[in-house]
Protein backbone atom coordinates (compact mmCIF):
# COMPACT_ATOMS: atom_id res chain seq x y z
CA UNK A 1 0.00 0.00 0.00
CA UNK A 2 1.37 3.54 -1.30
CA UNK A 3 1.02 6.05 1.36
CA UNK A 4 1.66 9.73 1.61
CA UNK A 5 2.28 12.51 4.15
CA UNK A 6 1.47 16.29 2.92
CA UNK A 7 2.09 19.16 5.54
CA UNK A 8 2.48 22.46 6.01
CA UNK A 9 5.12 24.51 8.71
CA UNK A 10 4.27 24.33 12.74
CA UNK A 11 5.50 25.64 15.45
CA UNK A 12 8.55 24.31 16.60
CA UNK A 13 9.26 22.60 20.56
CA UNK A 14 9.77 19.64 22.46
CA UNK A 15 6.71 18.16 22.23
CA UNK A 16 5.83 15.60 19.12
CA UNK A 17 3.75 15.14 16.38
CA UNK A 18 3.88 11.88 15.71
CA UNK A 19 1.52 9.62 12.90
CA UNK A 20 1.50 5.99 12.65
CA UNK A 21 1.58 5.18 9.22
CA UNK A 22 -0.95 2.71 7.21
CA UNK A 23 -2.41 5.54 5.91
CA UNK A 24 -1.94 8.55 3.40
CA UNK A 25 -1.69 11.70 5.67
CA UNK A 26 -2.10 15.68 4.71
CA UNK A 27 -1.68 17.96 7.82
CA UNK A 28 -2.33 21.99 8.35
CA UNK A 29 -2.20 23.58 11.47
CA UNK A 30 -3.29 26.87 12.91
CA UNK A 31 -2.29 27.96 16.94
CA UNK A 32 -2.66 30.98 18.63
CA UNK A 33 -4.01 33.11 15.54
CA UNK A 34 -1.09 31.99 13.23
CA UNK A 35 -3.64 31.01 10.69
CA UNK A 36 -1.38 30.58 7.46
CA UNK A 37 -1.92 26.98 5.89
CA UNK A 38 0.57 27.79 3.50
CA UNK A 39 2.08 24.67 1.55
CA UNK A 40 5.23 24.01 1.98
CA UNK A 41 7.36 24.20 -1.37
CA UNK A 42 10.94 22.85 0.28
CA UNK A 43 11.71 19.78 2.68
CA UNK A 44 11.52 20.19 6.35
CA UNK A 45 14.73 20.21 8.04
CA UNK A 46 13.48 17.87 10.47
CA UNK A 47 12.99 15.72 7.66
CA UNK A 48 16.32 15.27 6.25
CA UNK A 49 17.08 14.23 2.66
CA UNK A 50 17.25 14.86 -0.82
CA UNK A 51 13.72 15.42 -3.25
CA UNK A 52 13.36 12.45 -4.34
CA UNK A 53 15.55 10.34 -2.59
CA UNK A 54 14.60 7.29 -0.13
CA UNK A 55 16.38 7.99 3.19
CA UNK A 56 16.50 6.44 6.17
CA UNK A 57 14.93 8.19 9.35
CA UNK A 58 15.85 6.68 13.05
CA UNK A 59 12.73 5.10 14.51
CA UNK A 60 13.38 5.48 18.16
CA UNK A 61 10.81 3.66 18.76
CA UNK A 62 10.90 0.60 17.18
CA UNK A 63 14.45 0.98 16.54
CA UNK A 64 13.74 0.51 12.78
CA UNK A 65 14.50 3.17 9.94
CA UNK A 66 11.51 4.42 8.37
CA UNK A 67 12.07 4.80 5.17
CA UNK A 68 10.41 7.34 2.76
CA UNK A 69 10.07 9.65 -0.47
CA UNK A 70 9.74 13.04 -0.56
CA UNK A 71 8.43 14.30 -3.64
CA UNK A 72 7.23 18.10 -4.47
CA UNK A 73 4.12 18.89 -6.44
CA UNK A 74 2.37 22.24 -8.01
CA UNK A 75 0.07 22.26 -4.47
CA UNK A 76 3.25 21.30 -2.29
CA UNK A 77 5.34 18.48 -0.81
CA UNK A 78 4.48 15.18 -0.04
CA UNK A 79 6.21 11.94 2.19
CA UNK A 80 5.60 8.91 0.80
CA UNK A 81 5.87 5.67 3.02
CA UNK A 82 6.72 2.23 1.87
CA UNK A 83 3.77 0.51 4.25
CA UNK A 84 2.87 0.07 7.75
CA UNK A 85 4.08 0.54 11.07
CA UNK A 86 6.07 4.04 9.86
CA UNK A 87 5.56 7.14 11.30
CA UNK A 88 6.80 10.72 11.58
CA UNK A 89 8.01 12.69 14.60
CA UNK A 90 8.28 16.31 14.62
CA UNK A 91 9.15 18.44 17.43
CA UNK A 92 6.53 20.52 18.04
CA UNK A 93 4.55 22.71 20.60
CA UNK A 94 1.12 22.19 20.30
CA UNK A 95 -1.86 24.41 22.63
CA UNK A 96 -3.61 22.85 25.08
CA UNK A 97 -6.64 25.17 23.41
CA UNK A 98 -7.40 27.67 20.58
CA UNK A 99 -6.02 25.30 18.36
CA UNK A 100 -7.27 23.46 14.83
CA UNK A 101 -5.05 20.47 13.44
CA UNK A 102 -6.43 19.56 10.19
CA UNK A 103 -5.16 17.11 7.46
CA UNK A 104 -6.24 14.84 4.39
CA UNK A 105 -5.78 11.03 4.82
CA UNK A 106 -6.69 8.11 2.69
CA UNK A 107 -6.29 4.92 3.77
CA UNK A 108 -8.19 0.84 3.87
CA UNK A 109 -6.73 0.33 7.70
CA UNK A 110 -10.25 0.79 9.65
CA UNK A 111 -7.70 1.20 12.82
CA UNK A 112 -5.26 3.16 11.41
CA UNK A 113 -3.71 5.89 13.82
CA UNK A 114 -3.99 9.37 11.91
CA UNK A 115 -2.08 11.54 14.51
CA UNK A 116 -1.04 12.15 18.44
CA UNK A 117 0.73 14.86 20.69
CA UNK A 118 3.44 12.58 23.27
CA UNK A 119 6.49 13.57 25.00
CA UNK A 120 8.23 11.29 22.89
CA UNK A 121 8.36 8.92 20.16
CA UNK A 122 5.49 6.35 20.19
CA UNK A 123 5.92 4.42 23.03
CA UNK A 124 7.83 6.75 25.00
CA UNK A 125 4.24 8.23 27.29
CA UNK A 126 2.91 11.85 27.58
CA UNK A 127 -0.49 11.18 25.46
CA UNK A 128 -2.24 14.07 25.19
CA UNK A 129 -4.48 13.57 22.44
CA UNK A 130 -4.98 11.20 19.63
CA UNK A 131 -7.04 11.30 16.26
CA UNK A 132 -7.38 7.85 15.14
CA UNK A 133 -9.43 5.04 13.19
CA UNK A 134 -11.72 2.36 14.74
CA UNK A 135 -13.40 0.24 13.19
CA UNK A 136 -13.56 2.98 10.19
CA UNK A 137 -15.14 5.35 12.55
CA UNK A 138 -12.92 8.44 13.56
CA UNK A 139 -12.14 8.74 17.28
CA UNK A 140 -10.86 11.50 19.12
CA UNK A 141 -9.16 11.11 22.44
CA UNK A 142 -8.13 14.28 24.67
CA UNK A 143 -6.49 14.09 28.41
CA UNK A 144 -8.40 17.10 29.63
CA UNK A 145 -11.86 17.90 28.39
CA UNK A 146 -14.58 15.66 27.00
CA UNK A 147 -12.14 12.58 27.04
CA UNK A 148 -13.00 10.18 24.15
CA UNK A 149 -15.85 10.76 21.23
CA UNK A 150 -16.05 8.21 18.50
CA UNK A 151 -18.04 8.66 15.40
CA UNK A 152 -20.80 6.56 14.18
CA UNK A 153 -22.16 4.62 10.84
CA UNK A 154 -18.69 5.87 9.00
CA UNK A 155 -16.32 4.10 6.70
CA UNK A 156 -13.21 6.29 6.50
CA UNK A 157 -11.05 3.10 5.94
CA UNK A 158 -12.50 2.75 1.94
CA UNK A 159 -8.63 4.29 0.16
CA UNK A 160 -10.41 7.66 -0.76
CA UNK A 161 -9.54 11.14 0.51
CA UNK A 162 -10.98 12.76 3.58
CA UNK A 163 -10.58 15.96 4.74
CA UNK A 164 -10.62 16.28 9.32
CA UNK A 165 -10.31 19.27 11.27
CA UNK A 166 -10.11 18.84 14.55
CA UNK A 167 -10.58 22.46 17.00
CA UNK A 168 -9.69 22.61 19.87
CA UNK A 169 -11.76 26.13 21.90
CA UNK A 170 -10.06 29.00 23.51
CA UNK A 171 -12.32 27.42 26.36
CA UNK A 172 -12.05 23.54 26.93
CA UNK A 173 -15.94 23.46 28.54
CA UNK A 174 -17.93 20.46 26.66
CA UNK A 175 -16.94 19.45 23.47
CA UNK A 176 -13.94 19.53 21.33
CA UNK A 177 -15.33 19.65 17.66
CA UNK A 178 -14.22 17.90 14.55
CA UNK A 179 -15.63 17.94 11.08
CA UNK A 180 -15.19 15.24 8.10
CA UNK A 181 -15.68 15.69 4.54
Amino acid sequence: MKMFMYFTPCIRSTRRLAKATGLSLGLAMAANGVTDPAKITSQPSDVSAEAGSATSLAAEASGSPNTYRWYRANGGSALSFAGGNQYVSVPIDVPETECTVEFWFRTEDPNAGLFCVVDANLGGGGHDRHLHLTGGNIRVRTYSGPGVEVSEGLNLADGKWHHIAHVIPTQRLGRDRYRRE
